[in-house]
This record gives C-alpha cells, structure tokens and sequence, in this order.
C-alpha cells in the first residue's frame, strides 16, 4: 500500500555580503574544497571536513567557463559592486533516504535542470550524508545558484523572482510542487511504496485528531504563548535575512518546522562564519611569522655585512703593516752606517765586527765630537750593564782610525 508523507525540509536563503557572506567560503565550505577569494585575498580551505558525497555544476548551453567552480564564484564576487550585494542564493534539500546514490543525483540533477531552465542561471550542487551523530536518514543537498543570468559572456541580469514579497512565496512552492514530482518519480522507479508531498496537513485536507481529553486553560493559554513564541522566532530570524520566502502557514506544528528549519539554517551559517574566522585567524597568523622570518633574515644579512666590512679593513691595516715592516727591514741603522763608513777609512773590511772596547772608544769620540745624539745612537752597540768585553788584553785599545 502506498502511504504519502510530508516532503523533506527545503529552505532558501540568499549569501549577502552585508552579513559577512561570501559566495567563494560558500562553495568552499559546501565541497570541502580550497579556494582563494580574489576579491579580498582571504583563503578558504575546508579540505578537512567530510560528508560531501558528490558534486557537480549545471549551466545553460554556451556558459561552459563556469564549470570552474573556482572561476565560477569568484566572477561572482567580483560582478557585484555593492556592500549588500546577494552573491548568490542557497537552497538546503531533503532528499527520500530509500534511495540510494545514483538514485539521489539523477534527483539532484534534474532539480538543478530545472532551476537552470526556470531562471537562466549556474548552478552548483553538492550531495552531503548525513551527520555521524544525526538522524542517519538526513540526506540531503546543497545548492548554490548565481544571482544574476549567464551565458556565455558572464553575468546578465538580476533574477528578481525570488525576492519579491509576492512572487516569492509563489515561486518557493512552484519549486516545492516540481521536487515532489521529482522524487517521487524516483521513488517509483525504485519501487518504493512511500510518497512525499510538498502541501502541508492543512493544505492537503487531513484534519488533526481530536482531542480526547480538556486540558484547561492554563494549558491551553500555555500553547498559545508558545505559538505567539514560535512565531516571533520566525519573525526574527526572516528580518535577519534567515528563512526568508518560506511560505508560512496557519498550522503550528508547520510553524514549529519552519522555525526549526531556520534555525538550522542559522546554525549552518553560523558554523560557515566561525570557519572562515579561523582561516582568517590563521591566515594572519602565517603572514605574521613569515614577516618575522623577513625581518631576522634582514638583520642577519645586515650583521653580515657589518662583519664583512670589519674583516676587511683589518685586513687592509695588516697588510700596511707587513708592507711599512719590510720597508723598514730595508733600511740601514744610523750606527750600522757610521760603523760602515769608520772602517772603510781604517781600511777595515766592512763586515769585520768591532769590539765592546772599540765601541766604548768610537761612542765617546763621537760624544765629543759629534754631539749627544749620535753618541746615544752608537751606545746601542754596548754591551749590557755587566757583560764582560768579547775580546782583548784586558787593556782599552786605541781608537780606530785615529791620526798619529
């Protein structure tokens, strides 16, 4: 016997950059993929995050650049101008869980088919599993859209359809009616005895069991209160951008899921921001380390030089040493000179060495003769306080080279 169920969740709501959205963190985080913000330079890479099953971009004829996903939204991001641009628009889609993964992208691809043909837009769909710690019957697709027409020179015009107050809600249970027809054409195919519709109990006829048993009126005043609650809830989270162009509806358990589905998706993009912060995070923190890397190899190569520059000049100052020594070495000593010059006048070979005793004589001659200094530079010659003559009698001879 076949039975008829309510369709699973679909929600939309749009990626604003006013709220901190980004299209690229976006299909980043959808596909847990890396990708580079062009626009701001911010990398977003949810490589490490699982549950993505599958993947894939639907573009009308002639728009092929845009099966980049990369490329895709990043044209995206640059296209819009403003500070509260809607880069894109998000629709989070229940799929049947007795289906199974073929079965759930043949579905997935005929609604991205259809939003394509519907609005003339690229369409990005990701296929995600169901939470470890969830419902393990929550499978259920990502799908982002762009916001403006493409073809195959880039962007045309605004779609307009799903933001009108009007036309909105119409659209919204237009694309409700064309799912249900599409998954439950799949679930036929798959032999599978449930069907799903995209009305509510209200809607479809079905009246609510009657209550067997008065509660009061506290009770009742009580869940009155709630439904007020509720109600503010959704409210609040539509003025936020959050859940907006859901149809409401007058039953509060249909309100109850509504706002449930808000704030679940709340929550998603909540979890998308906190991502995005610690990439931001650390992003800053790479680029800190790597100007700190910088500034040490500046200063190592500054001290370098430094050190470089002190090696050099010593150098420099030991090489006009060794050459003003050698110079030196090449000179002749005024005593040496005066000697030389006494004994070629003796007739003394010049190399014949003199005596401490003839030294003595020739100093004290040249003391008389020549003056203080000369005699203190041939008393370099002397021999020490104490040293005895190298030679001779004993008696002091007679000094070379004078007349007689």
């Amino acid at each position: 016997m076949t039975t008829v169920t309510a369709m699973p969740h679909v929600r939309t709501s749009p990626v604003q950059r006013s709220r901190g959205d980004s299209a690229v963190a976006a299909a980043a985080y959808r596909h847990g993929e890396r990708f580079t913000d062009e626009r701001t330079g911010e990398i977003h890479d949810f490589r490490a995050r699982g549950g993505v099953e599958d993947g894939f971009i639907v573009t009308p004829d002639g728009a092929e650049w845009a099966q980049d996903r990369s490329v895709l939204w990043n044209a995206a991001e640059h296209f819009e101008r403003r500070s509260n641009s809607q880069t894109a628009r998000e629709y989070i889609v229940g799929l049947p869980h007795e289906l199974n993964k073929e079965e759930r992208r043949e579905v997935a691809e005929q609604f991205a088919r259809e939003l394509v043909q519907r609005y003339r837009v690229a369409v990005d769909v990701a296929l995600h599993t169901p939470s470890p710690d969830g419902d393990q019957r929550n499978w259920h697709m990502h799908v982002l859209t762009t916001t403006r027409t493409v073809d195959a020179d880039g962007f045309g015009q605004k779609t307009r359809e799903l933001d009108d107050q009007k036309q909105g809600p119409k659209e919204i249970l237009a694309l409700r009616e064309r799912l249900a027809q599409i998954q439950n054409d799949a679930l036929e195919l798959a032999q599978v005895e449930r069907r799903v519709d995209h009305r509510s109990h209200a809607e479809r006829g079905i009246a609510q069991e009657p209550q067997k048993e008065h509660f009061g009126r506290e009770i009742t005043a009580e869940r009155r209160a709630v439904a007020q609650e509720m109600a503010q809830i959704r409210d609040e989270l539509q003025a936020m951008g959050i859940g907006a162009g859901t149809p409401q509806s007058d039953d509060p358990r249909m309100q109850a899921r509504d706002a449930a589905s808000a704030i679940d998706s709340w929550v998603e993009q909540a979890r998308v921001l906190a991502q995005q912060m610690r990439e931001q995070v650390r992003h800053q923190v790479e680029h800190a380390a790597q100007v700190a890397r910088e500034v040490v190899q500046g200063i190592g190569q500054k001290v370098g030089q430094v050190l470089g520059s002190v090696k050099e000049r010593f150098e420099r100052i030991n090489r006009e040493r060794e050459a003003e020594g050698s110079s030196q070495a090449g000179r002749e000593a005024p005593s040496d000179r005066f000697r030389r010059i006494e004994q070629e006048r003796a007739g003394q070979p010049p190399d014949t060495p003199l005596t401490a005793a003839e030294r003595l004589a020739r100093a004290e001659r040249i003391g008389h003769a020549g003056g203080p200094q000369r005699a203190v530079e041939e008393r370099h010659d002397l021999p020490a306080r104490g040293e005895k003559p190298s030679a001779g009698s004993g008696e002091a001879p007679k000094p070379r080279g004078q007349r007689e």
